[in-house]
């Protein structure tokens, strides 16, 4: 029953702090489906 316990607290804890330290959105151009990008990204250049 403990490790249950322990389980679900950890679980609640990695909610309350991805929720407090959210990642930055990146910026999307182009069409998008519930905020998925529906596109590549352009390959980088390989110039050095």
């Amino acid at each position: 029953m403990a490790v249950f316990v322990a389980s679900i607290v950890g679980c609640i804890w990695l909610i309350v702090v991805a929720q407090r330290y959210a990642d930055p959105p990146l910026p999307v151009t182009g069409p998008q489906v519930m905020k998925v990008p529906v596109t590549r990204p352009p390959k980088p250049d390989k110039s050095p």
